[in-house]
């Protein structure tokens, strides 16, 4: 499927209504990713997918795939990028992988389940787990969470839709494509 975040709006069409248990896409990105807010908001995160435990709130217990585009670096940047249960956004501001300009359009795999993390103070525990494999299995993040105990609550999840912004609106259209 193709999700389009039009010119002027926040949201990106058709929605993803649909719970999963596991969340596992292959996305890619083209070149109207690439935008020019000739700002400081240039450095907003928009979201690309993600899941969440309340159907009508993605600001409270959820974990989302955070991407802009660096302009000065010629990258995607991608990022975790999530909320707790206050609605407390919690996100890596530097990124946690970057999309080269010469591999934008090269397919990557997201995948946010839950699972075993081995943690220094208490052992073996379940956690969320979100892994980004990037350039044919060439380059691959994993993050763990244990603090989103409301989404392990939920056997399953609510899938987030793509947005754009922080606090601008999409200054051309965006297509990315998400099967």
């Amino acid at each position: 499927m193709k999700k389009i975040i039009l010119k002027g709006f926040h949201f990106s069409f058709l929605p993803i209504i649909k719970r999963v248990e596991r969340l596992s896409y292959e996305v890619t990105f083209d070149k109207s990713a690439m935008y020019d807010l000739g700002s400081f908001d240039q450095f907003d995160w928009n979201k690309l997918i993600g899941v969440k435990a309340n159907y009508f709130s993605p600001r409270k217990n959820s974990l989302m795939v955070g991407w802009r585009w660096n302009i000065t670096k010629q990258c995607i940047q991608l990022t975790d990028y999530r909320h707790d249960s206050e609605g407390t956004a919690l996100y890596n501001d530097n990124g946690i992988l970057d999309i080269p300009l010469k591999d934008i359009s090269k397919p990557f795999k997201i995948e946010i389940y839950e699972g075993f993390i081995e943690e220094e103070k208490h052992g073996a525990v379940i956690g969320i787990c979100l892994r980004i494999i990037a350039n044919n299995s060439k380059t691959k993040v994993e993050r763990k969470f244990f603090d989103l105990p409301t989404l392990l609550k939920s056997s399953k999840w609510w899938v987030i839709n793509s947005w754009f912004g922080g606090n601008r609106r999409a200054p051309q259209t965006i297509k990315i494509k998400i099967k």
